[in-house]
């Protein structure tokens, strides 16, 4: 490195420095402020303000209180398993149910798709309308 680059590295350092003991010496003097504040003997500080507030009297009549309701009873293990194996049986009707009603469905599906007609010979079926060819094109012919 040449003698410039030295005197440019220097000087940046003695720049850097002195940013820095700027921040610190504006920090401490922040801070010795709060602290004056705080022990407010700050000689700038105005005098505490007292306001009189008017003395309001006022009868309340206190709600009558309820008492509270009793805990639940503790259960014993014996119940805890009837009352688990009612749940898991009540949770089976209703998987049986389920399935009933899928297999119901499915049925009604199929019966249903067994009962349409198949298109016959120069005919289809376009959005629930049916068609039938004829020598120019095609012709509604009723509902499919």
């Amino acid at each position: 490195m040449g003698r410039k680059s030295w005197l440019l590295a220097a000087f940046m350092v003695a720049v850097l420095v002195t940013v820095a003991s700027i921040v610190e010496w504006n920090a401490r003097k922040q801070a010795h402020v709060a602290a004056r504040e705080l022990a407010n003997e700050a000689p700038h500080a105005p005098a505490p303000v007292t306001v009189a507030t008017p003395v309001v009297e006022a009868s309340v009549v206190a709600a009558p209180v309820e008492p509270a309701p009793p805990p639940p009873p503790v259960e014993t293990a014996e119940e805890r398993q009837m009352r688990a194996e009612a749940l898991d049986a009540s949770m089976r009707e209703a998987r049986e149910h389920t399935l009933e009603v899928q297999k119901r469905l499915r049925e009604e599906e199929a019966a249903r798709r067994a009962h349409i007609e198949r298109p016959k010979e120069g005919e289809r079926c376009i959005d629930g309308q049916k068609m039938k060819r004829v020598d120019n094109g095609w012709v509604q012919a009723g509902t499919c």
